[in-house]
Order: structure tokens, then sequence, then C-alpha cells
């Protein structure tokens, strides 16, 4: 592990705690939060009315506003599955499928239609 100045505080009493900013995302808040309520629906699972509930009553909205902001939380999620289609052509061949099979199911919710193709080619610059 290497210790960076960015990345480590020292209190008054010499205690290191570290900060791992390797998953931290900034993001478009409430929605990219609830893209993980919509994505077990997009993936075939249901969640829990009770965990679905844990959230709204967490942001202090209704589920008229959580339906309201659909759309959004759709538009953010799809963003997101590129994005990690685009990480897997860069980084790691052997999970295109799983993210491009994910983000196709993504985008038939959010528009209605899907990518017929599957052929998956990796291009290195």
């Amino acid at each position: 592990m290497v210790i960076y100045h960015k990345n480590t505080l020292v209190s008054k009493n010499n205690i290191v705690p570290l900060i791992d900013y390797g998953c931290a995302v900034a993001h478009a808040v409430p929605f990219y939060d609830f893209t993980y309520i919509f994505g077990e629906t997009v993936k075939g699972r249901e969640p829990s009315d009770s965990m679905t509930q844990c959230y709204i009553d967490g942001y202090g909205i209704t589920r008229g506003e959580l339906n309201s902001m659909k759309k959004d939380i759709y538009s953010v999620m799809l963003l997101s599955a590129f994005n990690k289609v685009r990480w897997a052509f860069n980084h790691h061949d052997a999970e295109i499928k799983y993210y491009s099979s994910f983000a196709n199911k993504v985008l038939t919710k959010t528009l209605g239609f899907k990518i017929i193709r599957r052929n998956y080619a990796v291009i290195n610059f």
C-alpha cells in the first residue's frame, strides 16, 4: 500500500486512518443512489419494499416523487452502464459480455429498444 498525503489524515492523537478513493464516486444525488434499486429490477430481481422504503425515507421523498424521477434515474443508470462497458473494453476483456448484456437491458428498459449485434470486438490502440 502506498501512503500518500492526499488520502491520509493524522489526528491529534497520531492516529492515521486511510481513506480509499478507489471506488469513490461523485454523482447526481439521489438519482445515482436509486440506480441500485432499479438495477436490481433490470437484473430480474425485485428489491424488497422495505429496502425501497429505506431509500425513500432516507431522502425524505414520497413514492410519487420517486416515480416521477424514474426517467432520470434510468438515464443515469444508462450512462453508468455504458461507462462500465467502456471500462471492460479498456481494462478487462473477460467482463465485456456481462457489462454489455446489462447495458443492453438498461437500454431496453430506458428507451424501449436493444442492440441486436452479439459480436464483441476489442480494439487496442
